[in-house]
């Protein structure tokens, strides 16, 4: 008989801990300030890196426990680039190039802006060979 893999993790510092145990889990995941990685407001778009608990990378080898997410008022967040990481550093330099990119949005003016958008999605499916990048599972 196989194990199943475990999706359920949690953080030891910077490092994901699988957990098995799911109550111990739930403690865990509901003190959202653990969960928060980093944030930070460009202008009116608020970057967001959090740890998702949970594997998002199902059918990889290496779990997928950290988002980067962008939001405005203007748009959905399922319209705004985002990026998922297997690590704490991968999620910090993930963090740090959507604050770059948000701030040369800012910066340009509305057609550079939305050509900026749709050169960093073009960007992300190439680099993850993912056609869904900015799209919610």
């Amino acid at each position: 008989m196989s194990r199943q893999r475990e999706f359920k993790f949690i953080l030891n510092g910077k490092i994901p801990e699988a957990c098995s145990a799911t109550l111990r889990w739930a403690r865990w995941f509901e003190d959202v300030e653990k969960r928060r990685i980093a944030q930070e407001l460009v202008g009116d778009i608020w970057v967001s890196t959090v740890f998702l608990g949970i594997d998002h990378g199902w059918n990889k080898k290496t779990p997928i426990l950290f988002e980067t997410m962008c939001f405005t008022d203007k748009e959905s967040a399922d319209s705004l680039p985002f990026n998922r990481y297997a690590t704490w550093d991968e999620a910090m330099a993930g963090h740090a190039t959507a604050v770059m990119i948000c701030r040369a949005v800012v910066n340009a003016s509305s057609e550079q802006s939305d050509n900026l958008m749709t050169r960093l999605r073009g960007a992300m499916e190439k680099q993850h060979g993912d056609k869904e990048v900015g799209k919610k599972d």
